[in-house]
């Protein structure tokens, strides 16, 4: 079955009687694959640190920023991963990741004067969520409120209209394990546009909950195995039709706000039912049913203060064991074409993860970028980089169309901040810049470039024009991403 149209393009005849049609030319728009071409699929994944520890006024040797430029790049200590996941002709992934640097977010301590897509660091140095993700400028004074729609969700739009979700947003970090201090949307990437609205979209932090969505509707291809399924399809949707009978008798006798709050749980399980009616996603090809993760791993207790507590046996979810399971679930999501549009991030902005049981190093992630060496931080990021070259080696091994899922594919993996030799005015020190960003790119649709390193253009070098050329290589260009227009050319061939 071609998996370049949604699975679920079908005559309907008498008793539901359901013939599957060919891929004909009046299904395809601007926004769907041609035939013969695989559907193309955006995904950004996240580590909530910076590339250099905060030594304020002292140089330290960059440890992320490859010194040479184009193919075969040399790898520095964080981002060695990359010389691993070796493909069938033992390439290491590398020869498929773009290394982006010299990417910056402005700054400016004038709340009365912040320039497009830029962020006020008079005490809101951490808070920049809207320029990196939505290309919008970021005040503290606004609870740090996000004013337009991050990138994921306009790509959705645009590409992700046809498939059973149109779009997955994903968390391996379980918690934000400081309870005094607020998220600020620490712990979201997606960002949606409803009218004049833009609302925060809570990732799923479940890998359990996530697999049972995607899954519900698999059908095995053992037979043993699908039968067990159907009977327990069976009896989800008798019990949905028990609740869709007791809401009719429910609603007329509630007031006005019991009524809005009950058709809002209605719209739920009429969401979870649709799942439910719809086709079976087939198992052809490399798109096969996962084995179920089981339950979640405990989520880990809060650490006792908001910057500098630590507890060997707090903070700590085995977001190891998430992060890898996540990875499998958007790699067979893109596979199966149930989705064409994720995010996940790995951890959240100013990260308080308890990074002992992944580096040996007895800090939160947010007091390792301040407290810890800068090997303890390499090696922290070094796990980040680990899970996103897993991903896109997944990726790059699956093979469809004559190619790889990966050359379908736009993917980036942001970093919170950059790196700075001195602090300068940025309150909290060079922990907390957004100079010499660096992003890391893989993919092959629209042309994007493999395996090199690029410096970024000094007049295109916001991360919103990375992540504009990656929108316009999936096929939803836009003139611009909140306030910052233009792409990066050298980053297509």
């Amino acid at each position: 079955m071609s998996k370049t149209i949604s699975r679920r393009t079908m005559l309907r005849g008498l008793a539901g009687t359901a013939i599957a049609l060919p891929l004909l030319e009046c299904m395809l728009d601007s926004r769907t694959a041609k035939a013969g071409e695989a559907a193309k699929r955006y995904l950004l994944t996240f580590g909530g640190f910076s590339l250099n520890k905060g030594l304020n006024g002292t140089p330290l040797p960059q440890a992320f920023r490859p010194d040479a430029f184009g193919p075969g790049y040399d790898l520095k200590t964080a981002v060695q991963p990359l010389g691993g996941h070796l493909d069938g002709g033992g390439k290491p992934v590398r020869d498929v990741v773009t290394l982006m640097s010299g990417l910056d977010i402005p700054h400016a301590s004038d709340v009365n004067n912040i320039p497009a897509g830029a962020r006020y660091i008079g005490d809101s140095f951490h808070f920049h969520t809207g320029p990196l993700l939505c290309g919008t400028k970021q005040l503290y004074e606004l609870n740090a409120e996000v004013s337009g729609p991050s990138s994921d969700q306009l790509v959705a739009n645009a590409i992700g209209t046809s498939t059973t979700f149109k779009s997955l947003t994903y968390r391996a970090q379980a918690s934000f394990y400081n309870p005094g201090n607020g998220n600020f949307h620490r712990d979201t990437m997606s960002f949606a546009q409803n009218g004049g609205q833009i609302s925060a979209i809570a990732p799923q932090i479940s890998p359990k909950q996530a697999y049972d969505q995607l899954f519900t509707n698999f059908t095995p291809s053992d037979p043993v195995e699908a039968a067990k399924k159907a009977l327990e399809l069976s009896k989800r949707k008798s019990v949905l039709d028990l609740v869709d009978r007791n809401m009719s008798g429910l609603m007329p006798r509630l007031g006005a706000y019991d009524r809005e709050r009950m058709e809002r749980h209605y719209d739920e399980i009429r969401a979870i039912e649709k799942l439910l009616e719809a086709a079976p996603v087939d198992p052809i090809g490399a798109c096969e049913l996962l084995q179920d993760p089981g339950a979640d791993p405990p989520v880990g207790g809060d650490f006792p203060s908001a910057f500098g507590g630590y507890q060997s046996n707090l903070g700590y979810s085995n977001e190891d064991l998430r992060a890898d399971t996540f990875n499998k679930l958007v790699h067979m999501a893109f596979v199966c074409d149930l989705t064409r549009v994720a995010t996940l991030m790995y951890t959240m902005f100013q990260s308080f993860m308890n990074i002992q049981p992944l580096t040996g190093a007895a800090f939160n992630q947010h007091a390792m970028n301040h407290n810890g060496t800068q090997a303890q931080l390499d090696a922290t990021i070094a796990w980040h980089v680990d899970k996103f070259a897993q991903l896109v080696a997944m990726l790059r091994d699956t093979p469809e169309a004559g190619g790889s899922v990966l050359d379908s594919c736009a993917l980036a993996f942001i970093p919170e901040g950059g790196f700075r030799t001195n602090s300068g005015n940025i309150p909290g020190g060079v922990s907390h810049n957004t100079e010499n960003m660096c992003i890391l790119v893989a993919g092959g649709a629209g042309g994007l470039v493999k395996g090199e390193h690029i410096q970024a253009p000094t007049n295109a070098n916001h991360p919103a024009n990375l992540l504009l050329t990656l929108m316009e290589a999936v096929g939803a260009p836009s003139s611009s991403l909140g306030d910052i227009s233009g792409t990066i050319p050298a980053l297509t061939s």
